[in-house]
């Protein structure tokens, strides 16, 4: 599932993806792909030398509270269409 999309530092289309709670997916001009359990390395990872640490960490967790908000949205609305 797609999390979120965006650019690098550098300007290379970056794309985070993850399927039920698995490893992130990171994909970088649609060449360099990671996949790990911490979103940051694998941001570090399919960046090679074109990702900061300091950007790495800022997008995962922004990317992070985003997909736990979208969970918790998902969870909500699952409970209150559900019959009893």
């Amino acid at each position: 599932m797609r999390i979120w999309q965006g650019k690098t530092p550098d300007g290379y289309p970056l794309l985070v993806e993850r399927e039920d709670h698995g490893p992130w997916v990171v994909t970088v001009a649609s060449v360099s792909r990671s996949r790990n359990e911490s979103l940051e390395a694998a941001l570090l990872e399919a960046g090679g030398g074109s990702v900061p640490r300091e950007w790495a960490a800022r997008v995962a967790a922004a990317v992070s509270t985003q997909q736990a908000e979208t969970d918790s949205e998902r969870t909500t609305h699952n409970s209150r269409t559900k019959a009893p």
